[in-house]
């Protein structure tokens, strides 16, 4: 006896390896969505915390600077004031009253710690109680957003910080009016350093506006430029309270904006990358240390519970390896309620079953029949339904939804009969019908290059007959008979009719093919074993019929002058 071949690898290792990849893959995954939720959660808490700081310190920023434009916007409402303020940008002069009034508010306005200086002007004059200033109305042009505003409609904007007198200031301007024209503007300029005291306190803050132009920050030599130019990052489609990546210098930043709805005015912390990646790397050193450990366990269940199953295991081999042909019917005591016990029941059937050997041989022999009929059966679909589907695409492929629409409709018919409810038995009518569809597929495909015609005894329609035979006939002559052999007026015939207690179909073509061809298909048809390449159809037909009906039925061919004639005989068979 030939002993077994041991295995490679075995059962145990193959069980510990296969319990640790589902095991360690499941790690694996539980780890990498660990380590992205602790990120998402990191970067959520510093975008909640620095917003929260944002907000506060933009909120101090404003009060600020709005309480100090208030005070600039006083001399205009002030009648006296803002009659020497019209007056002298359109006259030059004005009553000593009014002129001492106005020199009061300018005092006023001068007395707030955040104002830089105050300036009324137009193209002609410019009032202020700043000497040697080097303020004008044509400087202020110089300065593109001062011009931007000035040629608008709008009558305030809050600027562009600029350079003024040694020092950064950001302005404020508003147009004067006087019966609806423009006489001049008033500019309030706010120490940068004022505004950057209202929020220095918070963090590495930034100030930008509407425009996303820097107003105040730390590093002064960004003030006034576009926030992309030196962060490179822009800011228009970013939303309040969200975070983003800067780079300032060659260090890398995670900034959060947060913009007033009101004003345009946003503020930008920027934070050192190196402190959330110092949040996320504790974490994770626990996540990661959390995963090893249960690594190791995992490791340890594994071998412990592979050596739990395989040692039953061994012990019913070694019974096995043991057993004689004269102990068969000694049963393997079963000890276990569990799979193990399962096989060792398994294993007694086994030894059960051998001792009924000529009844079990008979009805495995049947058995086997009937597996290779079902086997055979099987093959044709696949087969037929790869053609039709050929013609689907072909018409697809030729813009033909028509004919495409014809195909599927035959094609539903077809397997509605195929399926018959899961019955091999069905009416010669619905046999006919089958293969009319197909036919009509075919015309439909390869239009004028046959005909076909159908001529059955209608008193044998009522009779049954084992479903798809003729099909696969019909389309061996309509391939291998037909198009094989360059026929162009091709035709097809199918005759049904009853011979005695049988019934025998035709399926006739004017292939022409050779008496030579013809003798090698009846020869294939006579070897059940034949892999014959001619068609795969004529051998499935021949061997279902065979099959179902005995050897004593089947398919065979003839030749007479220059046409085909499929011969298929079976018996007669009344009810199902």
């Amino acid at each position: 006896m030939k002993s077994i071949k041991r295995p490679s690898f075995k059962l145990r290792t193959k069980f510990i390896i296969s319990l640790l990849t589902v095991a360690l893959l499941g790690i694996g995954v539980v780890g990498a969505v660990s380590i992205y939720n602790i990120y998402r959660f990191s970067r959520r808490e510093v975008e909640r915390n620095s917003t929260a700081n944002l907000k506060s310190a933009l909120d101090n920023t404003l009060d600020f600077i709005l309480e100090l434009r208030s005070n600039a916007i006083r001399p205009t409402i002030e009648p006296k004031s803002m009659t020497a303020i019209s007056e002298l940008l359109t006259a030059g002069e004005t009553s000593y009253e009014n002129m001492f009034e106005l020199q009061i508010q300018f005092s006023m306005a001068k007395a707030e710690s955040g104002v830089d200086s105050l300036f009324f002007m137009n193209e002609e004059r410019i009032i202020t109680n700043e000497r040697g200033s080097g303020m004008s109305f044509a400087y202020m042009m110089e300065q593109e957003w001062f011009s931007r505003w000035y040629d608008s409609g709008e009558l305030y904007a809050w600027g562009v910080t600029y350079p003024f007198r040694g020092a950064q200031v950001l302005p404020y301007v508003r147009k004067i009016l006087e019966q609806g024209q423009v006489i001049g503007v008033s500019v309030l300029n706010i120490k940068e350093s004022a505004v950057r005291d209202c929020w220095d306190s918070y963090g590495n803050f930034v100030l930008v506006d509407k425009e996303n132009n820097v107003l105040s920050s730390g590093e002064i030599q960004t003030i006034g430029d576009d926030f992309q130019e030196h962060y490179g990052k822009k800011l228009d489609k970013i939303p309040s309270g969200d975070s983003f990546a800067a780079e300032y210098q060659g260090e890398r930043y995670d900034g959060v904006l947060y913009r007033d709805s009101v004003y345009g005015l946003g503020m930008v912390e920027l934070l050192p990358c190196s402190v959330i990646q110092t949040v996320v790397t504790d974490m994770l050193e626990s996540t990661l240390g959390v995963l090893v450990a249960v690594a190791f366990l995992c490791v340890a269940l594994a071998v412990v519970l592979s050596n739990k199953i395989t040692k039953p295991l061994k012990s019913i081999m070694k019974r096995v390896d043991g057993l004689k042909m004269d102990t068969w019917a000694e049963e393997l005591p079963v000890t276990t309620n569990d799979e193990i016990g399962m096989l060792v029941e398994s294993i007694n059937n086994m030894m059960r079953r051998l001792e009924a050997s000529k009844d079990e041989i008979l009805r495995i022999s049947d058995a086997r029949r009937l597996a290779e009929y079902r086997a055979i059966q099987l093959q044709i679909n696949p087969h037929f339904l790869y053609n039709t589907l050929s013609s689907v695409t072909w018409f697809a492929d030729q813009n033909q939804p028509e004919n495409v629409k014809k195909v599927a409709e035959s094609l539903s018919v077809l397997f509605r009969i195929s399926v018959n409810h899961g019955r091999e038995l069905l009416h010669i009518v619905e046999e006919i019908q089958h293969v009319r569809c197909y036919l009509d597929i075919q015309m439909l495909r390869h239009k004028d290059e046959f005909i076909y015609q159908i001529d059955v005894e209608p008193e044998i329609l009522s009779y049954y007959t084992i479903k798809i035979i003729l099909q696969p006939l019909v389309e061996n002559s309509l391939y291998h008979g037909i198009r094989e052999n360059g026929i162009t007026k091709g035709v097809i015939r199918i005759v049904g009719k009853r011979k005695g207690s049988d019934i025998e179909l035709l399926v006739i073509d004017n292939g022409d093919i050779s008496q030579e061809e013809i003798d090698r298909m009846n020869a294939a048809l006579k070897n059940p074993d034949s892999r014959e390449d001619s068609g795969i159809g004529m051998l499935n037909v021949h061997n279902r019929i065979r099959y179902f009906f005995q050897n004593g039925y089947g398919l065979r061919y003839e030749k007479r002058e220059n046409l085909t004639i499929a011969h298929v005989i079976f018996p007669v068979i009344e009810e199902a």
